[in-house]
């Protein structure tokens, strides 16, 4: 796999239009990591968990 910057880019921008929806179970710190895991292991939905790092 490789990084395309431009792609990635052109995803971003359709992400922020809405043009295109990011389907996700949870959104959770990641002091909340463990718990994070649980629910990806224990989930059968189609979103993802998302880790939220603030710096």
């Amino acid at each position: 796999m490789q990084v395309n910057t431009t792609q990635l880019t052109e995803i971003a921008t359709l992400i922020g239009e809405e043009c295109v929806r990011v389907a996700y179970e949870a959104v959770l710190s990641l002091l909340e990591a463990r718990k994070a895991h649980e629910i990806a292991k224990a989930s059968h939905a189609l979103g993802k968990v998302i880790l939220r790092i603030v710096a």
